[in-house]
């Protein structure tokens, strides 16, 4: 019984060699394909490589007429668009090392706002003017670069406090969670349907197309109130640069305000489409956040101030980033007590939603911590499109003074 038990465990083991053996020829195949097909690109011009890499991106964003939004990643054409230009035979390559071993030495807090940001603009400029980058391609070429560049940073951001927020917000949103949208504060007119009214409004023809940017995270209406915008906002937490990070915040709160004006006419028999106000944005936004499933939220904030220039102070990109920050601070520091007896914070008389605003308020109750918006735009001073050039200026990092560039 022994020999013969021995015996079945042998011939596993045998079938079990034979199916790596199997497994590793495949795997040896594949890279061998790999590195032909590496070996033949490599003998493609370095400017032609580039082009096809972005033309790529174009096919992928375009999508055969269903537009991915631009915030989603494109992991096959950022890997080789890394590879290009972190090739250090190439002044690009020497240019991007040498920056990044410049940061490594630095706290980042000391590094001007938006320097880095200007930076990736700079390298784009002269990337653009070296290989003749035709204009309709800038777009995808400005986003490679800033993912690869903000990646290859990462290690070097310290995330102390967002961590630590995190941590807060982790802690309350089991509690939020629970709570209705009445009792988030949000307003009435703009409440969801319940889970199962909403089922049967679906049932019965409700359309799942809200807009046409509808496409990618919104291809169908969630079940829970305000589901799309809760998906935008997870997406956005997963994300490194800080111009994708913008578009995904931007993209949720749209969303937020298709959904509202959507849910507010279900209520109504006017026929004119209900205005929404900043008084019932920041609770759904609130509702929004408790009911993300992101950990990444503080850190993905923290990026975009990081590398925001004060000309982007004033955007409406940059509206929303801060009404984030504000909620994401409320949510860290809420207090159950506040919501006691089904009541809101934000439960006031009714009044004119254009005569207030909880995200740009002056009394600093929920955003002291966050930077006014009312910075006057800065513009950028003409980009030097050398890369050799670029590579020698590099320590104007460390001098603000020596490029009053903001």
């Amino acid at each position: 019984e022994d020999l013969l038990d021995g015996e079945a465990e042998v011939k596993a083991l045998v079938t079990r060699q034979s199916s790596i053996s199997s497994e590793l020829r495949k795997v040896s195949s594949e890279l061998a394909a790999l590195l032909k097909r590496d070996e033949k690109m490599n003998a493609v011009p370095r400017s032609q490589r580039a082009k096809m890499i972005l033309q790529d991106m174009e096919r992928y964003y375009r999508n055969g007429g269903q537009a991915t939004p631009l915030y989603v990643p494109a992991p096959e054409e950022e890997f080789k668009f890394d590879c290009l230009l972190s090739d250090e035979r190439h002044p690009e390559g020497k240019a991007v090392s040498k920056w990044i071993k410049l940061l490594e030495g630095k706290d980042t807090k000391s590094i001007p706002q938006g320097r880095i940001q200007v930076f990736i603009l700079q390298f784009a400029k002269g990337f653009i003017d070296e290989h003749g980058i035709p204009e309709d391609q800038h777009e995808y070429l400005h986003i490679l670069f800033e993912r690869i560049i903000v990646r290859k940073l990462l290690h070097t951001i310290s995330f102390g406090e967002a961590k630590e927020q995190e941590r807060k917000i982790k802690r309350n949103v089991l509690w939020m969670k629970k709570l209705t949208q009445s009792q988030m504060g949000i307003p009435a007119h703009v409440c969801a349907p319940e889970e199962k009214a909403q089922n049967s409004t679906l049932q019965a023809g409700w359309p799942g197309n809200l807009g046409s940017q509808t496409s990618y995270s919104e291809n169908r209406v969630e079940d829970q109130p305000y589901g799309q915008a809760i998906k935008i906002l997870e997406e956005a937490g997963s994300l490194v640069a800080p111009t994708d990070i913008g578009q995904a915040v931007l993209h949720c709160a749209q969303a937020i305000y298709r959904l509202s004006r959507r849910y507010a006419s279900m209520r109504s028999d006017q026929k004119k489409e209900p205005e929404i106000g900043a008084d019932s944005f920041f609770p759904i936004l609130l509702f929004v956040v408790s009911h993300s499933n992101s950990p990444g939220l503080s850190r993905s904030a923290h990026i975009v101030r990081l590398f925001s220039r004060r000309s982007d102070e004033s955007s409406e990109r940059m509206y929303y980033i801060t009404a984030l920050e504000g909620a994401l601070h409320y949510v860290a520091n809420a207090n159950q007590q506040d919501f006691h007896n089904g009541r809101s914070p934000f439960t006031t008389p009714a009044t004119s939603e254009a005569s207030s605003s909880i995200v740009r308020n002056e009394d600093g109750q929920y955003h002291s911590h966050i930077s006014s918006l009312s910075r006057p735009p800065c513009s950028l001073t003409p980009l030097n499109g050398n890369i050799t050039l670029l590579q020698n200026n590099l320590g104007s990092i460390e001098d603000p003074k020596r490029n009053n560039t903001n």
